[in-house]
């Protein structure tokens, strides 16, 4: 499972918190979610496809943006289903990235992140 939490910087007191069905496997990236807008939280959930020269179990992952003050889901990005195989990965060698990069956030609200599920 994966958690995100808000804390109260003044106090140290959890404000809001959200659990996940697998990990979050990035840092988040915090940013309007448009040019005035709100600002979120945009997270990448989602299981490493594991470091084996054979494939693994097929995997699920996400990006999912939540209202930075109540963690509320603003919107989902759902990838395909990965299957953990990786450009680089033979008999003999491995290649074994996390399956996401952090996230970046331009100003107009597009979210960038490296996905690497083996597409």
């Amino acid at each position: 499972e994966g958690m995100l939490r808000v804390f109260s910087f003044a106090t140290g007191e959890v404000l809001a918190s959200k659990t996940f069905e697998h990990e979050i496997n990035a840092a988040p990236a915090v940013a309007p979610l448009r040019p005035g807008g709100p600002l979120a939280v945009f997270v990448a959930v989602g299981l490493n496809g594991g470091c084996s020269p054979r494939a693994p179990a097929a995997f699920k992952s996400r990006i999912v943006a939540l209202d930075a003050d109540t963690l509320a889901q603003l919107w989902e990005f759902v990838l395909p289903v990965g299957d953990g195989v990786t450009a680089g990965v033979t008999s003999t060698e491995n290649c074994c990235p996390d399956v996401f990069g952090n996230p970046t956030v331009d100003a107009g609200g597009t979210v960038y992140i490296n996905w690497s599920g083996g597409w």
